[in-house]
């Protein structure tokens, strides 16, 4: 199963989690956002975490994520990213929300 396929079919649960650790306005990024996705890419999200949380729930999200499905799963908060990597890296984020 193709990355951007199993993104489509954990949709739900992906979102629910990102919202059980305060994670919201989740995005896709990187090679599968651009279509460029080989079986060594990972599936990147940019999100916002809510006032009070921190790189723990971060880690929550992509510690349920690998467990439950096979792929390599990134998540970083928007706010950490570095503005000049940010142009390149995480330029046209896909929204993922409903």
């Amino acid at each position: 199963m193709d990355l951007r396929t199993l993104l489509k079919q954990k949709r739900e649960q992906v979102l629910e989690t990102a919202a059980q650790y305060g994670a919201y306005n989740v995005r896709v990024f990187g090679s599968v956002a651009r279509g460029e996705a080989d079986e060594a890419s990972d599936i990147d999200l940019l999100v916002n975490l809510e006032t009070g949380r921190s790189l723990m729930d971060l880690g929550g999200c992509s510690i349920i994520c690998k467990f439950y499905w096979e792929p390599r799963w990134m998540w970083l908060q928007r706010k950490d990213c570095v503005p000049a990597s940010a142009n390149r890296f995480y330029a046209r984020p896909i929204p993922y929300e409903k």
